[in-house]
């Protein structure tokens, strides 16, 4: 890549130079349909030449490349005919095949021939412009869009990448970018991409010149007129031969068999090295499992098993109705014969496999919550709902059947054989060895679950619909060792080392503080953050799990709060005596945790109007929450105000106060075992005291209305007479793009809405009281004092649940403005009791705590 270089120079690139070097193709192209003698070689640096100025204006926006000069878009759209008719003119004047590349057409060889080539900073078009990143493209075809009858053609020749391409295609259902629509036919460059990351030092390196490593593939399309190109699906390549490996830097890849013997060598040798388990706490029932391959397993209660008691528990997707009606499972009545014996006969596939897996690795129990727990019997299933967060806290192991989204599927079935294409080193010629090209999980609909980068747990993860189940956030959070079966690979881990069979590993810091955007319930075992030494923290991480958990889907709606009870349960061990738990809060966090935002689409769908809103509050949700309980509000846009979803302390958040007290609680669950369990129907509610200002009072005369900023998408009530500025989030949708709606809530409806103050927090005023005007703009640059940098682990004087900043100078300070949070309320239809209707705040310039020094304290109830 050198001499390209030379002749189109450093970046920013004028569009002169690079028409000067698609000339030189144009030139040779020309020379080749004369006729005349061609140097194959001196053809072949030709062609590489401009698949590199390729690679770089397909990249130009990722690394930052400038194009300057008219005529650019005509000039590159017709660069991909020009390589394309350049590499057919070659290749008709070949009189040798590729051997080095088997069972590939011409225009595939020549890419995978070269899928080492990044691997050598010289050759790949970045290395001298100083990126750290490389990408280097081939033109694989020019076909027609949508049927890419050329690949077809090819795949029916023998050509095994043109038959991966052509079914990738089919299977994604490739649509090209809306915004460029197109008619049928179009012609379209079918093109490889393999991208390089600088080189990690492993010790035996023995090849300086080699400089990255080959990170993962991708397939993309790219139109002529204009220059336009569109990425299609991302894939992993992959050497079981060892010198290939090293040499790319890349992994194994998985076993057909998923439950091969080196799986299970594999998945033993890490078990054995983890830390033994000592606990004892035991299941009420578990599944005995003989060790002989074919003999019949039994339930068995376990007050005579000694401890510790060495048992898995499986986790996965029971599935539709359907086929969960089809699985076996425990009644009152079968329990009996459950006790004697279950023939495998009897298990579904799901059962079986994990039946499999506990056998081959010498556990003797099992534990599967529709054969341990009594399904049709009320007080059976509360209790062991309740238990368990603890049930797969304490397990040897937990198989979760990820790439198993029914009962019906199991996870052990053999998987795919990708071809295998022979490995051409750039530094050494040939290499004994081969790869082959495995494509990275998509979604349904074809689109990129996960990226290739990502670790290949999180790519299986991210494509199963077992992760997505609300039962399986516990099963997953508590375990502190889990086996995955994903439907590309097994993935073994323990505490907090993550290994995929490939010979992937990744580590996840398990500590309590959330600064370390790794640590989360998703990664860490939730087990492990409870047990830490400070538990400061354990409202924020409370937080942080109802953000993961209230996206989960669930078959039947009212179980929601039954499957969040096993973590509240173990929450309530660490909380302070004086706490409680309410219907998905902790009475000592209110202040933060009743100031959450649900989003306007999803499976919630909020209300458009005040008054639908109201209705659908009247009528009640399935899971009997009150209005301010975020269970029966929840949406795919949810957040809470002082909780961040990616575990990131919010700075505020230990100089946060309440600025209300509860009085009373009227908060029951409807059963007796389960405390954290189902609501009861009768009105669950909170009787606070605190500050109360209507909305009325706040509204200036000339001006009865909230109004609609664009700037920060929120409505506010704007008084410049007294200088407030509040803003305002609502429980129900308008759709006020771009300005007020009339029809959005009348004067009326307006004048009952109540502000309830909830929280404050110390502030830097930046502006004088009175310093709004009319239209002035809704948010202001906010300065915080140095001790907002404290968290929950940094303030040693803070005490959970008081807030108030601890030593912080501003919240000592009873003169200091400070801002303020709180809800929006309207009146129900019995005296005293209101809805939560939404939330508001005031930053201190703009009222803050000012707004409500002259209202009265008095008490509401909240429902």
């Amino acid at each position: 890549m050198d001499s390209l270089a030379e002749e189109i120079g450093k970046p920013p690139y004028w569009i002169t130079a690079l028409i000067s070097v698609h000339q030189h193709g144009l030139d040779l192209l020309q020379q080749i349909q004369s006729g005349a003698a061609v140097d194959i070689p001196t053809a072949t640096q030709t062609i590489d030449k401009l698949e590199a100025l390729a690679s770089t204006c397909f990249n130009a926006y990722d690394n930052e490349f400038i194009l300057f000069g008219t005529g650019s878009d005509a000039s590159l759209g017709s660069l991909m005919t020009t390589i394309w008719e350049l590499k057919r003119a070659v290749f008709s004047q070949r009189t040798t095949p590729l051997s080095e590349v088997s069972n590939v057409c011409l225009f595939c060889a020549w890419a995978l021939r070269r899928v080492g080539n990044g691997i050598v900073g010289r050759y790949s078009w970045s290395s001298w412009q100083g990126s750290q990143w490389i990408a280097n493209s081939y033109l694989c075809a020019i076909d027609n869009w949508p049927d890419f009858p050329r690949l077809e053609a090819s795949a029916r020749g023998g050509c095994d990448l043109c038959r991966y391409l052509k079914d990738g295609m089919e299977k994604k259902g490739v649509n090209l970018n809306p915004l460029r629509p197109r008619s049928e036919n179009t012609k379209v460059g079918v093109w490889i991409e393999f991208r390089y990351a600088p080189r990690k030092a492993t010790g035996n390196d023995v090849q300086p010149e080699l400089t990255h490593a080959l990170e993962y593939g991708s397939v993309f399309l790219s139109t002529t007129s204009p220059w336009y190109s569109t990425p299609v699906w991302q894939f992993m390549v992959e050497s079981g031969n060892k010198q290939v490996a090293d040499e790319l830097q890349i992994f194994s890849p998985p076993q057909q068999e998923p439950w091969s013997a080196p799986n299970i060598s594999f998945t033993r040798s890490i078990l054995n090295a983890a830390q033994p388990a000592t606990t004892k706490f035991k299941p009420t029932r578990l599944l005995s499992l003989p060790p002989s391959p074919n003999s019949a397993i039994k339930l068995t209660t376990t007050t005579h098993l000694p401890h510790p008691v060495q048992y898995a528990a499986l986790s996965y997707c029971w599935g539709p109705p359907s086929d969960a009606i089809q699985q076996t499972t425990l009644t009152t009545s079968s329990l009996p014969s459950r006790m004697t014996g279950i023939p495998l006969s009897d298990l579904s596939p799901v059962m079986l496999d994990a039946v499999k897996v506990c056998r081959s690795l010498g556990i003797p129990y099992l534990w599967i919550d529709a054969l341990c727990i009594i399904q049709d019997s009320k007080t059976d299933w509360e209790f062991e709902s309740q238990q368990m967060a603890r049930i797969y806290e304490h397990s040897y192991l937990t198989i979760c059947a990820a790439g198993s989204s029914s009962c019906l599927e199991g996870f052990l079935s053999k998987r795919a054989v990708y071809p295998e294409y022979r490995y051409t080193s750039p530094a050494k010629g040939i290499v004994n060895g081969v790869f082959t090209l495995r494509s990275v999980p998509c979604n349904s609909d074809g689109t990129l679950a996960a990226k290739a980068s990502s670790p290949p747990l999180e790519q299986d993860l991210s494509v199963t619909s077992w992760s997505e189940r609300g039962w399986v956030f516990q099963e997953r959070a508590m375990s502190t060792s889990k086996l995955f079966f994903g439907k590309s690979m097994l993935h073994v881990q323990t505490n907090s080392l993550v290994l995929s069979e490939n010979g992937h590993q990744s580590e996840v810091k398990a500590n309590n503080n959330h600064d370390d955007r790794n640590t989360s319930p998703n990664t860490t075992p939730l087990s492990l953050l409870l047990h830490g030494d400070k538990t400061n923290n354990r409202y924020d991480l409370w937080l942080s799990v109802v953000l993961k958990f209230v996206h989960l889907k669930w078959t039947i709606e009212e179980d929601l709060l039954p499957g969040l009870s096993g973590p509240a349960s173990r929450f309530n061990d660490i909380m302070p005596p004086n706490d409680a738990y309410l219907a998905g809060h902790w009475r000592s966090d209110l202040h933060a945790s009743l100031l959450w935002v649900a989003g306007r689409r999803g499976h919630h769908p909020r209300p458009n109007t005040l008054p639908s809103l109201l209705q659908s509050l009247q009528k009640g949700n399935p899971l009997h929450c009150p209005s301010w309980s975020w269970p029966g509000r929840r949406d795919d846009i949810f957040r809470f105000v002082h909780g961040l979803p990616d575990g990131r302390k919010c700075r505020i958040r230990t100089h946060l106060r309440p600025e209300f007290s509860l009085v009373k609680s009227n908060v029951q669950a409807e059963g007796v075992v389960n405390p954290f369990g189902r609501l009861s129907p009768e009105v669950n509610s909170l009787v606070v005291s605190g500050k109360v200002i209507p909305m009325s009072d706040l509204l200036p005369p000339d001006k009865p209305k909230w109004e609609f900023t664009t700037e920060s998408a929120e409505w506010r009530c704007a008084n410049a007479e007294r200088g407030y500025l509040i803003m305002l989030s609502h429980d129900w949708d308008d759709d006020a793009a771009g300005g007020s709606n009339p029809a959005v809530t009348t004067e009326e409806e307006l004048s009952k809405i109540k502000l309830l103050l909830l929280s404050s927090c110390c502030s830097l005023s930046e502006l004088p009281a009175g310093s709004i005007k009319p239209g002035a703009e809704a948010t202001t640059k906010i300065l915080f004092p140095t001790e907002h940098s404290k968290t929950f682990l940094d303030d040693p004087d803070f005490q959970s649940g008081g807030g108030g900043g601890g030593t912080c100078s501003f919240c000592q300070d009873q003169k200091h403005k400070r801002d303020v949070w709180g809800l929006l309320l309207y009146p129900a239809e019995s005296q005293g009791r209101h809805y939560r209707v939404g939330i508001f705040y005031s930053r201190a310039q703009h009222g803050g705590s000012e707004v409500f020094n002259e209202a009265e304290m008095c008490e509401v109830e909240l429902i």
